[in-house]
């Protein structure tokens, strides 16, 4: 057992989801060098994230991308998702396996789940990141090099408006019936 007093920190804090406008013109991240301890266990641990907010907010990022060793693995608060040639893949190494991430997986049907480099991500056609509270939102900008001219691409289009639908599903199967 501990020694001192026991002390418990409650944070409460309103829910923001993402302005509209992010989902049409997408957000930038902040590759930086990293991998979260234990990344597989949701935890609220955000101090490194946090500790460089200064810099990723200064350059009009949403968050950081975490890779190590030249490998992707997620943002500080999301699973990251690329399409390259139609093709649709997400790390599977290093990673918290999201409620949302599994969603998107059965909706788009035909993803990779495999490790994913810098150099690839850098490279792909278009690049989504997804959570509870962004859903499928798209990325736009690493760093400073655009992602698909700087536009959101079609297979992440066509995934927003899938998982849309399969939300609206999923409210109405849970209306009460009278």
């Amino acid at each position: 057992m501990p020694l001192g007093s026991p002390q418990l920190f409650i944070f409460n804090e309103d829910l923001f989801f993402p302005d509209a406008s992010k989902y049409i013109q997408g957000v930038k991240l902040l590759p930086v060098s990293h991998v979260r301890a234990v990344a597989t266990i949701k935890m609220t641990n955000y101090a490194f994230p946090v500790y460089l907010s200064g810099d990723w907010k200064a350059t009009g990022a949403e968050d950081v991308l975490y890779y190590h060793e030249g490998f992707v693995s997620e943002s500080s608060r999301s699973n990251i998702f690329i399409v390259k040639d139609g093709a649709i893949s997400t790390p599977n190494h290093d990673i918290l396996y999201g409620i949302t991430r599994k969603q998107v997986i059965q909706v788009a049907e035909n993803v990779a789940e495999r490790p994913i480099s810098l150099d690839e991500l850098l490279c792909a056609d278009e690049v989504f990141m997804t959570s509870t509270t962004k859903r499928i939102l798209p990325v736009t900008t690493l760093a400073d090099k655009k992602v698909n001219a700087g536009r959101v691409g079609p297979v992440t289009q066509m995934l927003m408006e899938r998982f849309r639908k399969m939300e609206a599903q999923w409210i109405a199967d849970q209306a009460p019936t009278h």
